[in-house]
């Protein structure tokens, strides 16, 4: 099939899509952003800016309150992101091992990645009994709550992870949530240790997460492969099966991604 040819020089860029993608990427920074802080933020003259937010709220891209005079990203472009995100090469690596063991277990399975100082799902396979407790793609939530999160929280390097900490409050999600740090640092110890994690109602009360870290070509944490439960079914699965299963698949997703040597899956019980 052929390619399109690629542009020649600038004369090819439309400017007026390329100043308005650049106000548009003032919300990476900001996530409320009013009409001073985005024309402090990309030099451009008042009215230029202006007409580029009226045009995406037009659109539906943005919402803007009247009240506040502030924008924000609509749902409708976290859709288009979500869609993004789902044919990402990674997504489409793990597809078949997510599938592996959504079929094995019946329940949601999902991966996610670090993004800024939150989780993000970038994809999911959501349980089909009646039951359940889905994650849908694009949901975003703090490193310092759930198996998932704290997977991705514990690869980063200890001075970085003290860094997240003094900038995040520990918010109380449900009564199982940790708004210590002492005892988040022993969650992280003891994830390193093992080589996976698992949580009860930290984040969303009556669940229990098992999670895993995916890998790179680089040997860095590039993802968590996770899966969840409803806690009131955890007595009739084979957790250690879970166990197992997560930590091979694990394995096979890091291999397909090139990771060095493989990484060790720790045999230990689960808590």
């Amino acid at each position: 099939m052929a390619q399109p040819r690629e542009p020649k020089g600038e004369k090819q860029i439309l400017g007026s899509l390329y100043r308005a993608m650049e106000v548009l990427e003032c919300f990476a920074t900001a996530n409320t952003p009013t009409l001073k802080d985005i024309v402090a933020q990309t030099k451009m003259p008042k009215t230029t800016v202006f007409r580029a937010l009226k045009t995406f709220v037009a659109l539906e891209y943005l919402e803007y309150d009247g009240e506040t005079g502030r924008y924000a990203l609509s749902p409708k472009l976290f859709r288009l992101g979500s869609m993004a995100i789902n044919s990402s090469s990674l997504a489409r690596f793990a597809r078949p091992v997510m599938e592996a063991i959504w079929a094995r277990f019946g329940e949601t399975v999902y991966l996610n990645i670090r993004s800024g100082d939150e989780r993000l799902c970038i994809a999911s396979l959501p349980c089909t009994q009646p039951l359940q407790v889905n994650m849908p793609v694009g949901h975003r939530s703090p490193l310092y709550a759930g198996a998932t999160a704290k997977v991705l929280l514990t690869s980063l390097s200890d001075s970085a992870i003290e860094g997240y900490l003094k900038r995040t409050p520990l918010v109380k999600l449900t009564d199982n949530t940790p708004t210590n740090t002492e005892k988040l640092w022993q969650d992280i110890r003891r994830i390193r240790e093992r080589g996976y994690a698992h949580t009860s109602g930290e984040r969303i009360k009556g669940v229990q997460a098992f999670s895993v870290p995916i890998y790179d070509h680089t040997g860095s944490v590039a993802a968590a492969l996770s899966l969840l439960i409803p806690s009131a079914r955890v007595e009739d699965v084979d957790i250690e099966a879970i166990k197992d299963t997560l930590l091979t698949e694990s394995a096979r997703l890091s291999q397909k991604l090139g990771a060095p040597g493989g990484k060790p899956q720790h045999r230990h019980s689960w808590p």
